[in-house]
Protein backbone atom coordinates (compact mmCIF):
# COMPACT_ATOMS: atom_id res chain seq x y z
CA UNK A 1 0.00 0.00 0.00
CA UNK A 2 1.08 3.30 -0.48
CA UNK A 3 1.94 5.89 2.23
CA UNK A 4 -1.28 8.04 1.62
CA UNK A 5 -3.15 5.10 1.68
CA UNK A 6 -1.85 3.55 4.96
CA UNK A 7 -2.36 6.67 6.86
CA UNK A 8 -6.06 6.75 5.72
CA UNK A 9 -6.57 3.60 6.68
CA UNK A 10 -4.93 4.24 10.20
CA UNK A 11 -7.10 6.96 10.86
CA UNK A 12 -10.14 5.40 9.85
CA UNK A 13 -9.22 2.58 12.10
CA UNK A 14 -8.87 5.07 15.29
CA UNK A 15 -12.35 6.52 14.45
CA UNK A 16 -14.97 4.85 17.17
CA UNK A 17 -18.46 4.76 17.30
CA UNK A 18 -19.78 6.50 19.98
CA UNK A 19 -22.95 5.21 21.99
CA UNK A 20 -24.31 9.06 21.84
CA UNK A 21 -25.40 12.03 19.68
CA UNK A 22 -22.87 15.15 19.18
CA UNK A 23 -24.61 16.93 22.52
CA UNK A 24 -24.16 13.84 24.79
CA UNK A 25 -27.41 12.04 24.71
CA UNK A 26 -28.66 8.92 23.50
CA UNK A 27 -32.38 7.76 21.88
CA UNK A 28 -33.25 4.54 23.86
CA UNK A 29 -36.70 3.22 23.77
CA UNK A 30 -37.73 6.38 22.60
CA UNK A 31 -36.14 8.27 25.31
CA UNK A 32 -32.93 10.41 25.24
CA UNK A 33 -30.66 9.41 27.97
CA UNK A 34 -27.62 11.38 28.86
CA UNK A 35 -24.13 9.11 28.01
CA UNK A 36 -21.42 11.84 28.06
CA UNK A 37 -20.69 15.56 29.05
CA UNK A 38 -22.57 18.22 27.13
CA UNK A 39 -19.96 19.77 24.61
CA UNK A 40 -19.55 23.15 26.54
CA UNK A 41 -18.42 21.60 29.43
CA UNK A 42 -16.11 18.70 28.12
CA UNK A 43 -12.39 19.81 27.82
CA UNK A 44 -11.22 20.22 24.53
CA UNK A 45 -14.62 19.23 22.71
CA UNK A 46 -15.30 20.25 18.75
CA UNK A 47 -18.48 18.85 17.35
CA UNK A 48 -20.53 18.67 14.04
CA UNK A 49 -23.71 20.58 13.54
CA UNK A 50 -25.38 18.98 10.19
CA UNK A 51 -27.23 21.69 9.60
CA UNK A 52 -29.46 22.69 6.37
CA UNK A 53 -28.94 24.77 4.24
CA UNK A 54 -31.86 27.19 4.49
CA UNK A 55 -31.30 27.75 8.02
CA UNK A 56 -27.38 28.64 7.27
CA UNK A 57 -28.39 31.33 4.30
CA UNK A 58 -30.39 34.69 4.94
CA UNK A 59 -33.16 34.80 5.56
CA UNK A 60 -33.31 32.01 7.25
CA UNK A 61 -31.12 31.46 10.56
CA UNK A 62 -30.64 29.41 14.22
CA UNK A 63 -34.32 30.40 15.33
CA UNK A 64 -36.24 29.44 12.52
CA UNK A 65 -34.52 25.36 13.33
CA UNK A 66 -36.65 22.86 15.43
CA UNK A 67 -36.01 19.54 16.30
CA UNK A 68 -32.38 18.01 16.74
CA UNK A 69 -30.77 21.32 15.33
CA UNK A 70 -32.98 23.59 17.97
CA UNK A 71 -31.78 21.37 19.96
CA UNK A 72 -27.38 22.05 19.29
CA UNK A 73 -28.78 25.85 18.74
CA UNK A 74 -30.08 25.68 22.21
CA UNK A 75 -27.09 24.33 23.71
CA UNK A 76 -24.78 26.59 21.91
CA UNK A 77 -26.97 29.57 22.90
CA UNK A 78 -27.73 31.00 19.68
CA UNK A 79 -31.57 30.02 19.10
CA UNK A 80 -32.89 33.33 19.28
CA UNK A 81 -30.26 34.56 16.67
CA UNK A 82 -31.65 35.71 13.22
CA UNK A 83 -28.95 35.13 11.32
CA UNK A 84 -25.40 32.81 11.69
CA UNK A 85 -22.12 34.61 12.23
CA UNK A 86 -21.31 36.35 8.66
CA UNK A 87 -17.72 33.97 9.09
CA UNK A 88 -20.35 30.93 8.62
CA UNK A 89 -22.88 32.45 6.31
CA UNK A 90 -19.83 33.21 3.63
CA UNK A 91 -18.53 30.19 3.90
CA UNK A 92 -20.86 27.65 3.48
CA UNK A 93 -22.69 28.00 0.47
CA UNK A 94 -23.46 24.47 -0.64
CA UNK A 95 -24.22 21.20 0.10
CA UNK A 96 -20.36 20.15 1.15
CA UNK A 97 -19.42 23.15 2.76
CA UNK A 98 -17.79 22.93 6.68
CA UNK A 99 -17.00 26.20 8.51
CA UNK A 100 -16.04 26.35 12.24
CA UNK A 101 -16.61 28.84 14.74
CA UNK A 102 -16.00 29.31 18.72
CA UNK A 103 -19.05 30.35 20.29
CA UNK A 104 -18.63 32.11 24.01
CA UNK A 105 -22.31 33.35 24.21
CA UNK A 106 -23.19 30.78 26.68
CA UNK A 107 -21.18 30.33 30.53
CA UNK A 108 -18.64 28.00 28.85
CA UNK A 109 -17.03 27.73 25.46
CA UNK A 110 -18.39 25.98 22.66
CA UNK A 111 -16.43 24.76 19.55
CA UNK A 112 -18.84 24.16 16.21
CA UNK A 113 -18.05 22.69 12.89
CA UNK A 114 -21.13 23.93 11.12
CA UNK A 115 -21.86 21.99 7.72
CA UNK A 116 -24.22 21.10 4.98
CA UNK A 117 -24.59 17.27 4.06
CA UNK A 118 -25.64 16.14 0.64
CA UNK A 119 -29.04 14.62 0.22
CA UNK A 120 -28.46 11.59 -1.56
CA UNK A 121 -32.65 11.13 -2.57
CA UNK A 122 -31.51 14.04 -5.15
CA UNK A 123 -29.67 14.07 -8.65
CA UNK A 124 -26.54 14.50 -8.25
CA UNK A 125 -26.53 17.55 -10.70
CA UNK A 126 -25.86 20.56 -8.29
CA UNK A 127 -27.71 22.83 -11.02
CA UNK A 128 -30.38 20.41 -11.15
CA UNK A 129 -30.31 19.97 -15.17
CA UNK A 130 -32.36 17.33 -15.25
CA UNK A 131 -35.99 17.48 -13.84
CA UNK A 132 -35.77 13.71 -13.01
CA UNK A 133 -34.84 13.02 -9.45
CA UNK A 134 -33.20 9.69 -10.06
CA UNK A 135 -30.82 10.15 -6.93
CA UNK A 136 -26.82 9.19 -6.77
CA UNK A 137 -25.37 6.07 -7.79
CA UNK A 138 -23.33 4.76 -4.88
CA UNK A 139 -19.86 6.15 -6.63
CA UNK A 140 -21.47 9.74 -6.50
CA UNK A 141 -22.67 9.16 -2.63
CA UNK A 142 -19.57 8.43 -2.07
CA UNK A 143 -18.00 11.17 -3.93
CA UNK A 144 -20.18 13.50 -2.15
CA UNK A 145 -19.71 12.07 1.53
CA UNK A 146 -15.73 11.73 1.26
CA UNK A 147 -15.96 15.75 -0.28
CA UNK A 148 -17.81 16.78 2.70
CA UNK A 149 -15.65 14.33 5.25
CA UNK A 150 -12.42 16.01 3.99
CA UNK A 151 -13.93 19.44 4.69
CA UNK A 152 -15.18 18.89 7.99
CA UNK A 153 -11.92 17.22 9.03
CA UNK A 154 -10.31 20.51 7.70
CA UNK A 155 -12.32 23.04 9.71
CA UNK A 156 -11.16 20.53 12.79
CA UNK A 157 -7.79 21.21 12.15
CA UNK A 158 -8.12 24.46 12.13
CA UNK A 159 -10.02 24.55 15.60
CA UNK A 160 -7.00 22.77 17.49
CA UNK A 161 -9.03 20.98 19.42
CA UNK A 162 -7.78 17.56 20.26
CA UNK A 163 -11.34 15.84 19.90
CA UNK A 164 -14.01 15.68 17.61
CA UNK A 165 -17.79 14.47 18.10
CA UNK A 166 -18.75 13.55 14.49
CA UNK A 167 -22.09 12.79 13.24
CA UNK A 168 -22.86 10.32 10.41
CA UNK A 169 -23.18 12.67 7.40
CA UNK A 170 -26.38 12.14 5.20
CA UNK A 171 -28.24 10.01 7.69
CA UNK A 172 -31.86 9.85 8.07
CA UNK A 173 -33.78 10.71 5.71
CA UNK A 174 -30.92 12.23 3.37
CA UNK A 175 -29.84 8.88 2.96
CA UNK A 176 -32.35 7.96 0.89
CA UNK A 177 -31.79 4.45 -0.79
CA UNK A 178 -28.61 4.36 0.85
CA UNK A 179 -29.95 4.24 4.66
CA UNK A 180 -28.86 0.44 5.02
CA UNK A 181 -25.38 1.11 3.07
CA UNK A 182 -24.41 4.29 4.97
CA UNK A 183 -22.70 2.41 7.65
CA UNK A 184 -19.65 1.24 5.08
CA UNK A 185 -20.05 4.50 2.96
CA UNK A 186 -18.84 6.38 6.11
CA UNK A 187 -16.48 4.08 6.77
CA UNK A 188 -14.91 4.65 2.73
CA UNK A 189 -15.95 8.17 2.44
CA UNK A 190 -13.69 8.66 6.04
CA UNK A 191 -11.05 6.87 4.38
CA UNK A 192 -11.14 8.41 0.95
CA UNK A 193 -11.74 12.36 2.61
CA UNK A 194 -8.78 11.69 4.41
CA UNK A 195 -6.28 10.98 1.44
CA UNK A 196 -7.88 14.38 0.33
CA UNK A 197 -6.08 15.90 2.91
CA UNK A 198 -2.84 17.92 3.31
CA UNK A 199 0.37 16.30 4.68
CA UNK A 200 0.12 19.12 7.12
CA UNK A 201 -3.54 18.49 7.80
CA UNK A 202 -2.93 14.68 8.43
CA UNK A 203 -0.10 15.19 10.79
CA UNK A 204 -2.50 17.57 12.44
CA UNK A 205 -5.03 14.88 12.99
CA UNK A 206 -2.39 12.37 13.89
CA UNK A 207 -3.02 13.06 18.10
CA UNK A 208 -6.60 13.94 17.79
CA UNK A 209 -9.48 11.17 18.91
CA UNK A 210 -12.61 11.26 16.40
CA UNK A 211 -15.93 9.85 17.69
CA UNK A 212 -18.78 8.86 15.16
CA UNK A 213 -21.83 9.83 17.28
CA UNK A 214 -24.70 7.70 16.97
CA UNK A 215 -27.61 9.28 18.36
CA UNK A 216 -29.85 6.20 18.32
CA UNK A 217 -29.44 3.39 19.90
CA UNK A 218 -30.41 1.11 17.29
CA UNK A 219 -28.02 2.09 14.56
CA UNK A 220 -25.08 1.11 16.86
CA UNK A 221 -25.14 -2.61 15.90
CA UNK A 222 -24.64 -1.34 12.24
CA UNK A 223 -22.05 1.04 12.41
CA UNK A 224 -19.81 -1.55 14.17
CA UNK A 225 -20.42 -4.12 11.74
CA UNK A 226 -19.23 -1.77 9.50
CA UNK A 227 -15.81 -1.87 11.07
CA UNK A 228 -16.03 0.97 13.87
CA UNK A 229 -15.12 -0.11 17.22
CA UNK A 230 -17.68 0.87 20.18
CA UNK A 231 -16.90 3.04 23.17
CA UNK A 232 -17.88 2.70 26.20
CA UNK A 233 -20.44 5.56 27.68
CA UNK A 234 -18.96 8.04 30.28
CA UNK A 235 -21.91 8.62 32.00
CA UNK A 236 -25.46 7.50 32.51
CA UNK A 237 -26.50 3.77 32.23
CA UNK A 238 -23.81 1.92 30.40
CA UNK A 239 -24.79 -0.80 27.74
CA UNK A 240 -25.44 -4.32 29.14
CA UNK A 241 -21.93 -6.29 29.50
CA UNK A 242 -22.97 -9.06 26.82
CA UNK A 243 -23.33 -6.20 24.69
CA UNK A 244 -20.11 -4.36 24.01
CA UNK A 245 -18.25 -7.20 23.30
CA UNK A 246 -20.81 -8.34 20.41
CA UNK A 247 -20.21 -5.03 18.94
CA UNK A 248 -16.56 -5.01 19.09
CA UNK A 249 -16.62 -8.48 17.68
CA UNK A 250 -18.94 -7.19 14.83
CA UNK A 251 -16.19 -4.16 14.29
CA UNK A 252 -13.03 -5.97 14.32
CA UNK A 253 -14.43 -8.38 11.27
CA UNK A 254 -15.79 -5.63 9.45
CA UNK A 255 -13.25 -3.53 10.14
CA UNK A 256 -10.81 -6.42 9.21
CA UNK A 257 -12.39 -7.61 6.17
CA UNK A 258 -12.85 -3.38 4.98
CA UNK A 259 -9.11 -3.05 5.22
CA UNK A 260 -8.73 -6.49 3.12
CA UNK A 261 -11.18 -5.02 0.66
CA UNK A 262 -9.32 -1.92 -0.30
CA UNK A 263 -5.99 -3.83 -0.52
CA UNK A 264 -4.27 -4.56 -3.80
CA UNK A 265 -1.55 -6.96 -3.13
CA UNK A 266 -2.03 -10.32 -2.35
CA UNK A 267 0.58 -10.16 0.46
CA UNK A 268 -0.99 -7.68 1.92
CA UNK A 269 -4.04 -9.58 2.09
CA UNK A 270 -2.50 -12.93 3.74
CA UNK A 271 -1.05 -10.13 6.33
CA UNK A 272 -4.64 -8.90 6.78
CA UNK A 273 -5.79 -12.59 7.09
CA UNK A 274 -3.09 -13.15 9.85
CA UNK A 275 -4.13 -10.10 11.96
CA UNK A 276 -8.06 -11.19 11.78
CA UNK A 277 -6.41 -14.54 13.30
CA UNK A 278 -3.99 -12.79 15.63
CA UNK A 279 -6.97 -10.44 17.16
CA UNK A 280 -9.20 -13.84 17.51
CA UNK A 281 -6.79 -15.72 18.66
CA UNK A 282 -5.94 -13.16 21.77
CA UNK A 283 -9.28 -12.85 22.37
CA UNK A 284 -9.74 -16.45 23.03
CA UNK A 285 -11.31 -19.03 20.62
CA UNK A 286 -13.84 -19.52 23.11
CA UNK A 287 -14.93 -15.91 23.11
CA UNK A 288 -14.97 -16.03 19.05
CA UNK A 289 -17.45 -18.66 18.38
CA UNK A 290 -19.22 -17.85 21.45
CA UNK A 291 -20.06 -14.97 19.51
CA UNK A 292 -20.48 -16.44 16.22
CA UNK A 293 -24.30 -17.10 16.50
CA UNK A 294 -24.43 -13.38 16.44
CA UNK A 295 -22.43 -12.25 13.85
CA UNK A 296 -25.00 -12.93 11.00
CA UNK A 297 -24.43 -14.00 7.95
CA UNK A 298 -22.73 -11.05 6.23
CA UNK A 299 -19.69 -11.29 8.96
CA UNK A 300 -19.66 -15.39 8.42
CA UNK A 301 -19.14 -14.82 4.64
CA UNK A 302 -16.23 -12.67 5.24
CA UNK A 303 -14.30 -14.84 7.41
CA UNK A 304 -14.49 -17.59 4.96
CA UNK A 305 -12.48 -15.68 2.52
CA UNK A 306 -9.54 -15.99 4.92
CA UNK A 307 -6.68 -18.38 3.99
CA UNK A 308 -7.07 -21.56 5.93
CA UNK A 309 -3.45 -22.02 6.60
CA UNK A 310 -2.91 -18.84 8.55
CA UNK A 311 -6.67 -18.96 10.66
CA UNK A 312 -5.65 -22.22 11.40
CA UNK A 313 -1.82 -21.93 12.69
CA UNK A 314 -2.69 -18.97 14.41
CA UNK A 315 -5.86 -20.31 16.11
CA UNK A 316 -3.56 -23.20 16.74
CA UNK A 317 -6.64 -25.73 15.63
CA UNK A 318 -5.93 -29.21 14.54
CA UNK A 319 -6.81 -29.91 10.84
CA UNK A 320 -9.90 -31.72 11.77
CA UNK A 321 -11.16 -29.14 14.53
CA UNK A 322 -10.81 -26.43 11.68
CA UNK A 323 -12.62 -28.34 9.46
CA UNK A 324 -15.65 -28.83 11.77
CA UNK A 325 -15.48 -25.06 12.55
CA UNK A 326 -15.83 -24.23 8.27
CA UNK A 327 -18.61 -26.86 8.02
CA UNK A 328 -20.24 -25.42 11.13
CA UNK A 329 -20.30 -21.76 8.99
CA UNK A 330 -20.70 -23.20 5.62
CA UNK A 331 -24.88 -22.83 5.70
CA UNK A 332 -24.49 -19.38 7.14
CA UNK A 333 -22.11 -18.28 3.95
CA UNK A 334 -23.75 -19.56 1.38
CA UNK A 335 -25.87 -16.09 0.37
CA UNK A 336 -29.65 -18.03 1.18
CA UNK A 337 -32.43 -15.69 2.00
CA UNK A 338 -33.13 -17.71 5.16
CA UNK A 339 -29.84 -17.97 6.78
CA UNK A 340 -30.24 -14.76 8.34
CA UNK A 341 -28.71 -14.84 11.18
CA UNK A 342 -27.80 -18.02 12.94
CA UNK A 343 -29.97 -16.84 16.19
CA UNK A 344 -32.56 -17.00 14.03
CA UNK A 345 -33.09 -20.20 13.39
CA UNK A 346 -33.31 -22.80 16.38
CA UNK A 347 -32.51 -25.76 14.44
CA UNK A 348 -29.38 -23.95 12.59
CA UNK A 349 -28.25 -22.81 15.83
CA UNK A 350 -28.04 -26.29 17.16
CA UNK A 351 -26.22 -27.49 14.71
CA UNK A 352 -23.50 -25.12 14.97
CA UNK A 353 -23.84 -25.32 18.59
CA UNK A 354 -23.38 -29.56 17.86
CA UNK A 355 -20.61 -28.84 15.57
CA UNK A 356 -18.52 -27.31 18.29
CA UNK A 357 -19.35 -28.81 21.35
CA UNK A 358 -16.21 -31.08 20.88
CA UNK A 359 -14.02 -27.91 20.80
CA UNK A 360 -15.23 -27.50 24.11
CA UNK A 361 -16.00 -23.57 23.00
CA UNK A 362 -19.53 -23.29 23.33
CA UNK A 363 -22.25 -23.31 25.94
CA UNK A 364 -25.46 -26.23 24.52
CA UNK A 365 -27.16 -22.94 24.85
CA UNK A 366 -25.55 -20.80 23.26
CA UNK A 367 -25.79 -17.89 25.38
CA UNK A 368 -23.40 -18.00 27.88
CA UNK A 369 -20.55 -14.89 27.16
Amino acid sequence: LLKPRRAALAFVRGVTASPFGVLGQQLVAGKAVARAPSPDSAPGCCFVDQAELRHIRPPGGPSGAHGAAGAIYRAIGIEDDDFFPEEVVGAVTEAGDAKYFHYTKNAGSVHVIHTVAADLRKDFDPLRRSPEKRGHTRAQALEALAGTYANVLRQFVVSGQPSLRLPPLSGGALAGAFAKDLPALTWEALRLGHMALLEKEKQALAGCSVGLCIFDAKEMDSFCTAGFLPTKPTSGTPPSDKETPRLRLKAVVGATMALRGVAKDAAVRRTIDMELARVLHSAGLGQFTLHLHQLGVDSIRKLRYCKEPYLRRELNMKPAQFIKMKRALKPYSTGSSQATSIRDSPSRGQSIRSSFRSLGTLAEDGTAM
